[in-house]
């Protein structure tokens, strides 16, 4: 499952469609990262590996997905815990599977991850200092890029 960039933009109503090639998993995918960043607020640098990584879809096929990091300093201005659930609720309304996990880093670090049936992964950190977004795009067949 890979969102529509329009459909993540336009609404959280969870109209996901299957990209057809490694650039639009790419596109749709940093369209849910960026209506993330959007939802939480702040300044966020974009870190984001140029490179594709190698992987293997939902059907065993090997393909490629695309790396992602966004960092921003200070916490949301709802706060970290508030923050953590409008993320978890926006990814659910997209139609990922969602979990907030416990961090290792202690109490004042929350954690949200998600997947998609892609291969698509989302984790959402944030502490009072800062807040980081990651994951990897929709796996899709290095032979569609």
């Amino acid at each position: 499952m890979v969102v529509a960039l329009a459909c993540a933009a336009a609404s959280l109503t969870g109209c996901a469609v299957a990209a057809a090639t490694a650039d639009e998993a790419h596109r749709d995918f940093a369209g849910v990262l960026v209506t993330t960043q959007e939802l939480v607020g702040r300044d966020w640098e974009v870190r984001d590996d140029p490179d594709s990584r190698a992987c293997a879809n939902s059907h065993g096929v090997a393909g490629l997905q695309a790396p992602a990091l966004r960092v921003a300093a200070g916490a949301s201005r709802a706060g970290s815990a508030d923050a953590a659930r409008a993320v978890a609720e926006q990814w659910t309304a997209l139609g990922y599977e969602v979990t907030q996990t416990p961090t290792l880093a202690g109490p004042d670090v929350v954690e949200v991850q998600a997947r998609g049936d892609e291969g698509e992964y989302l984790i959402f950190r944030a502490s009072d200092q800062a807040m980081t977004l990651q994951g990897e795009s929709a796996c899709v067949a290095s032979a569609e890029r």
